[in-house]
């Protein structure tokens, strides 16, 4: 007879999977909800609807790169001809690997010194990794403001970096529209993104 877990273990995959897909479904909602606030503030994104995951080929040698744990969105200031100097990221991290136990929300508004167009930024964010990797050097804090000065050497996420600045919820604590609406403007003064 064979073992009970074993029988029960393609019914626990496709239930697992069908999670996935709601988490993701979810997260969607939020995404859509802060690209809405963005854009009412002139930010547009820099690769249209489109989302950034964390790789570009899913190698059948690298199943763990199967599962996207982190997706983001990228948005510059003023239209798609223009090049900016104000940046917003968005991400959504899943399995977090900077000292949180669970999903969050990360916003990173960067200052550059020089405008740049939409391929360089989007080409230097793919390269150079999440905005939350600023919470990989500082205590992670739910709400909390976190800095990372241009000009500090190693990590930089953008050219011409002068300043980013990181803030960062559970996932969870979305739960409405309204909630996305009034923790991210909030969010986007604290970080100088958008006037009060």
């Amino acid at each position: 007879m064979s073992d009970p877990v074993e029988q029960n273990l393609g019914v626990s995959i496709k239930r697992s999977t069908e999670f996935i897909a709601a988490i993701h479904s979810q997260t969607q909602m939020v995404l859509v909800e802060i690209s809405g606030i963005l854009e009412k503030h002139k930010f547009e994104s820099v690769r249209g609807t489109s989302i950034f995951v964390p790789v570009r080929s899913m190698n059948i040698q690298s199943p763990e790169a199967w599962c996207h744990k982190v997706v983001a969105r990228l948005f510059g200031e003023g239209g798609k001809s223009q090049k900016s100097t104000h940046l917003v990221a968005v991400e959504a991290h899943f399995a977090p690997t900077f000292g949180v136990d669970e999903a969050v929300v990360v916003l990173g508004f960067a200052r550059l010194s020089e405008g740049h167009g939409r391929e360089d930024l989007q080409a230097s964010y793919e390269e150079h990794g999440w905005v939350a990797t600023v919470f990989e050097n500082t205590e992670f804090r739910s709400d909390s403001v976190q800095k990372h000065a241009g000009g500090t050497p190693g990590w930089q996420p953008f050219p011409d970096l002068e300043e980013l600045r990181v803030i960062a919820w559970p996932l969870v604590s979305f739960d409405s529209s309204e909630t996305v609406k009034r923790k991210v403007s909030e969010g986007l003064r604290k970080l100088g993104a958008i006037k009060a």
